[in-house]
């Protein structure tokens, strides 16, 4: 006989993140600069493994990713699409 597991519904926390550029980068920038984004996740508790950040462009390009410490992380990239991201 094959084993079977249930499982029953999953508690989902309701988080929010905030990214926003770290105070040692520069604004404005110019293509190519190396950017910094402070990412902080909240509620903490409820916060582990890894952010993603993409930019604005066509399709959405991963521009790098970080490992969550105590629901926060710095992201540097000068990968950022040469228009307007937001």
């Amino acid at each position: 006989m094959d084993n079977v597991s249930v499982l029953g519904p999953a508690v989902l926390t309701v988080t929010t993140t905030t990214v926003t550029l770290n105070s040692g980068s520069s604004n404005p920038s110019a293509y190519g600069d190396s950017l910094s984004f402070d990412v902080a996740v909240d509620p903490v508790t409820a916060i582990g493994g890894t952010v993603e950040l993409f930019d604005s462009g066509t399709g959405g390009t991963l521009i790098g990713t970080g490992v969550l410490l105590d629901g926060a992380c710095t992201i540097t990239t000068s990968a950022l699409a040469a228009d307007r991201n937001e």
